[in-house]
């Protein structure tokens, strides 16, 4: 087969979209054209294959076909893979060709996030807000970009600054549940966050997302017998597990949080531990103070037939157990 005929049928399968067919041509890259290989590349990218892809792309681009196509496309089969560095370098190779495309920017952006570079990767998308301001998900990525700086103050802020922005009830449901989060846990301001919730509501309409943060800030609020008339007046729409619905999350500090489910049918709670690996135990909860190593909670788990025992700040200690067992009271109608 002719180079030029070869081409053509390279071309054509492409254009009509028969990437299967194009695999045939995945050893034969040393006598293809760059642009055919490129097209060969991408069958393979279709086809679930980017660590096939990039070996194309990278014997291509190392023979010298050094175009802005073939940086672009090493860099998608790059972050396919979750290769990062390379993705960068790929992405900032392409960028040279074309400084203001809106695609590679937001691209390096992303990938600085995934980095951790988060400070680079917030200014990255401020100025990508300049040029699209009404990309929303541009708000949504700046601020996530602030809350991995842990700078939920100026994030809470940036939030605010912007709410109009979010139009879509995804986009929404994200800021109003960052912000009551902010409001409840970071700056422990529960009537803020309930303002907050209402707003929610009035936005995009009564859901589960937010009948769910409703619950938790009412519970944090001490108002249990509120939270479960919630919960009993919109069942429908609440998202119940097998052992009902999250009723409170209880920070223990850096090592465990305690998460409290409660059932409204059979009127009873379920108490998790979360490791600092976000790990769920349920079990039977043992509270404990010791002379050597401060406070401790202990959970014994009997299927597993161990027991796991988390340090707690004495500092904390008692505000921790109060909280667990007022809502075990509250639940039990033991107040």
């Amino acid at each position: 087969m002719s180079t030029k005929v070869r081409a053509q049928d390279i071309s054509r399968l492409h254009a009509a979209g028969q990437y299967s067919r194009l695999l045939a041509y995945g050893n034969k890259i040393d006598s293809l054209r760059g642009e055919e290989a490129l097209l060969v590349a991408d069958a393979y990218f279709r086809h679930k294959n980017p660590g096939k892809a990039e070996d194309i792309l990278y014997k291509v681009i190392k023979r010298g076909y050094t175009t802005e196509e073939a940086y672009w496309q090493m860099a998608q089969v790059l972050l396919a893979q979750e290769k990062w560095v390379e993705a960068l370098e790929y992405t900032e190779k392409a960028l040279k060709y074309d400084l203001r495309n809106y695609t590679y920017l937001k691209t390096r952006a992303g990938i600085l996030l995934q980095l951790g570079k988060n400070r680079e990767a917030e200014a990255e998308y401020r100025m990508l807000i300049k040029l699209r301001p009404g990309d929303e998900s541009l708000y949504w990525l700046a601020y996530q970009a602030m809350a991995e700086q842990e700078d939920y103050r100026r994030g809470k802020a940036f939030l605010l600054q912007h709410l109009s922005k979010f139009k879509t009830p995804g986009f929404q449901n994200n800021a109003y549940d960052a912000l009551i989060r902010t409001y409840l846990y970071t700056l422990k301001m529960p009537d803020s966050a309930y303002y907050f919730i209402k707003k929610w509501q009035n936005a995009t309409g009564i859901s589960n997302e937010n009948l769910s943060a409703e619950i938790l800030v009412l519970t944090r609020k001490g108002n249990f017998t509120q939270a479960m008339g919630l919960i009993d007046a919109h069942k429908s729409q609440i998202k119940m597990t097998n052992l009902g619905v999250l009723f409170d999350e209880i920070d223990g500090g850096s090592d465990f949080a305690l998460q409290v489910y409660y059932h409204p049918g059979k009127k009873e709670y379920t108490a998790f531990v979360m490791d600092s690996e976000k790990q769920y135990f349920q079990g039977k909860i043992h509270w404990k103070t010791t002379p050597d190593r401060g406070s401790k909670v202990r959970i014994e788990l009997p299927r597993q037939l161990e027991e796991r025992t988390y340090a707690i700040n004495p500092a904390n200690y008692h505000e921790v157990r109060a909280k667990f067992l007022h809502i075990a009271r509250a639940i039990n109608n033991l107040e």
